[in-house]
């Protein structure tokens, strides 16, 4: 009877929802005829207030690749302000925070480098003005050495480089980070500066100053994580207690994408900005 009302008033109702509706009826009309319960107090706090939820709370990751022309059978750019339908899409969410990295940031040659140079990044962050998101951009860590395809011999610099360009945009950065999940003991069979913790901690800090040395007000998040589980790499077995939930720099956040903020790098001056270094990785 309540589907063909509504549906003479021209809405559509499924049976689903007819038959919800049905048994959620008889379910108040049971607590209303069954006998009274004791009286529940019910006090509203107003005095005092919690923490506001920022608009960019909720958000989403994607991996670097995401920057490349035509990638994973996408025409052209994925993040552009020519592809309405995922502005669309975005703005339709309400998504304000994007992630940008994921293990293709380690796997890839980064942007800048490439043959389209940096119109990725100028087409993501101008999806990023149009949609009201602000990006955690995710620049590259590991390095392989020769005999490896992948091996960058200035990546440091080019990181700094590619920093210094992001940060034209700085008004929808969030912030940078370094390298991806580097957790995992694959990231350190392949990259001979990286052994343990203490391995990375000093790589990790290394080239957060070297990106400092070009822009002094770079603010960095990370490290983004795998797992804790004994996946993860640690030479006396198990986890790393370095890397376990509430140690300082390693925290993790539900599905372990992003991390809180790393320890600050401490920098002083400016100094002499890194010349480019060219990579043999094409």
């Amino acid at each position: 009877m309540l589907r063909r009302l509504l549906a003479a008033r021209g809405v559509r109702v499924s049976l689903y929802v007819v038959a919800f509706l049905a048994v959620a009826g008889m379910v108040l009309s049971f607590v209303r005829s069954g006998p009274a319960g004791p009286a529940v107090t019910v006090t509203v706090e107003t005095s005092a207030h919690g923490y506001a939820i920022p608009a960019d709370f909720a958000g989403l990751s994607f991996e670097s690749g995401s920057e490349r022309p035509n990638n994973a059978g996408t025409s052209g750019y994925f993040f552009s302000p020519s592809n309405r339908q995922l502005v669309t899409l975005f703005e339709n969410l309400g998504i304000h925070s994007l992630r940008m990295g994921g293990g293709s940031v380690d796997g890839e040659v980064p942007a800048g480098l490439t043959p389209d140079g940096y119109t990725g990044v100028d087409n993501l962050f101008a999806f990023a003005q149009l949609t009201g998101l602000r990006v955690i951009y995710s620049l590259r860590l590991h390095d392989p050495k020769p005999p490896s395809r992948q091996y960058m011999p200035h990546l440091a610099a080019d990181d700094a480089l590619i920093a210094a360009h992001v940060w034209r945009y700085r008004s929808n950065l969030s912030a940078f980070a370094i390298g991806n999940e580097p957790d995992w003991n694959s990231y350190h069979r392949t990259d001979p500066s990286i052994t343990n913790y203490p391995t990375y901690l000093a790589d990790w800090r290394s080239f957060a100053q070297t990106i400092r040395k070009a822009e002094p007000g770079a603010q960095f998040v990370g490290p983004d994580t795998g797992a804790y589980t004994a996946f993860t790499y640690y030479q006396g077995g198990g986890v790393d207690p370095a890397l376990r939930p509430g140690r300082a720099g390693c925290g993790q956040r539900e599905g372990g994408h992003p991390a809180p903020p790393f320890p600050q790098v401490r920098v002083g001056s400016s100094g002499d900005f890194p010349r480019r270094g060219r990579s043999n990785s094409q």
